[in-house]
């Protein structure tokens, strides 16, 4: 993923899960028994300039909430100047004394360089202290961890452990089912069943039996920095590929090294002429292909202007047009455009090594 990439992901669940503040409970008495209360209240009711003015003095004294909510303020530029450095400050001091908000607002500082040096390893302590003590929105975070592989070994089963871990929390089911309905294609049922039980574990544990390593689940290899690895749909056993033609429409490709071209069924190549998708001036003319049994075939060759297969796009690809009613494959024409390639049977992912 890329620089922005993570920021926009990360930003977006601090925004969707409110972090850091916004739980505060409002007394329903006038009456409140001291500054901190005081100051919570009026951060409740977003009198920023107030609840700075209550929280400060208390946060200067090591009051560990307080420091928290001023971090808060800091970094959103409530009540005073938006300073994100000044917020890992305040967040730290509270973090430190085991505020799991500011263990969670840390952590997440720490994944997308604000206020600090970017720090996975970092990013990834705090938010682990944070959702072992329960803070939902630390749990939603680990699970996003795990889905990207950011300062921890790419694990879907850990991430989709997590996220329904996190998706207790009535506030954060919708959000959570959103994230669990990404994770599930790139997963065979065993893995998903696997996830629920560990899921279920933490909860029952009160979070204290959440595997945050892979002491439990199956570590997944290492990828070489010129690999890239695909999740792969199952169905009934077999590994399909979803690519994207053209730029225009994905398909369910089976990978097949028997396989001389890509090759799609007539029915599909139609389909895709009829919308543009593929053009005339893509077809190339006529190829006899020799069958395993010795007899001859004559099939309608073309040329794919790109397929996009994960992050990777590879152009200009030999593909065929197979009877009706057969299956796409994904052949030589596009694997030896790779240094090497091979699956994963334990996670189900496809391992694709660039020249």
């Amino acid at each position: 993923m890329t620089s922005e990439c993570l920021k926009s992901c990360f930003r977006m669940v601090r925004t969707t899960l409110a972090m850091g503040l916004l739980l505060v409970a409002v007394p329903s008495s006038p009456t409140f028994a001291g500054p901190f209360e005081d100051g919570e209240a009026a951060l409740a009711h977003r009198d920023y300039a107030t609840a700075m003015r209550l929280l400060r003095p208390l946060a200067e004294r090591g009051h560990a909430k307080a420091q928290s909510f001023v971090g808060w303020m800091y970094e959103h530029g409530r009540g005073v100047q938006q300073n994100s450095v000044q917020a890992a400050v305040w967040y730290r001091k509270s973090a430190e004394q085991g505020d799991d908000s500011a263990q969670s607002s840390l952590g997440l500082l720490y994944s997308v360089g604000d206020g600090v040096p970017q720090n996975n390893a970092e990013a990834m302590k705090w938010t682990l202290m944070a959702a072992k003590r329960g803070n939902v929105a630390a749990q939603s975070a680990m699970s996003t961890f795990y889905k990207h592989g950011l300062g921890v070994p790419q694990n879907y089963i850990l991430a989709y452990m997590w996220v329904s871990v996190s998706g207790h929390d009535p506030e954060l089911e919708p959000v959570a089912r959103k994230m669990l309905n990404e994770l599930a294609p790139h997963m065979a049922p065993s893995q998903i069943a696997e996830a629920e039980n560990l899921a279920q574990q933490c909860i029952e544990s009160r979070y204290e039996d959440c595997p945050a390593t892979r002491e439990k689940v199956a570590a997944l290899p290492s990828l070489k920095s010129s690999q890239v690895r695909v999740p792969l749909k199952v169905n009934g056993g077999t590994f399909l590929v979803p690519i994207e033609v053209n730029g225009k429409i994905t398909l369910d490709f089976i990978l097949d090294s028997g396989a001389s071209d890509v090759t799609l069924p007539n029915d599909v190549f139609t389909t895709l002429k009829r919308t543009g998708t593929v053009k005339e001036a893509d077809i190339v003319g006529l190829r006899t292909y020799v069958l395993a049994d010795g007899s001859k075939t004559q099939s309608a060759t073309f040329t794919i202007r790109s397929l996009k297969v994960g992050d990777i796009i590879i152009e200009n690809v030999s593909a065929s047009v197979a009877p009706s009613q057969g299956v796409l494959l994904l052949g030589q024409s596009f694997l030896q455009r790779f240094k090497s390639w091979s699956i994963d049977n334990a996670t189900g992912g496809l391992l694709l090594e660039t020249r």
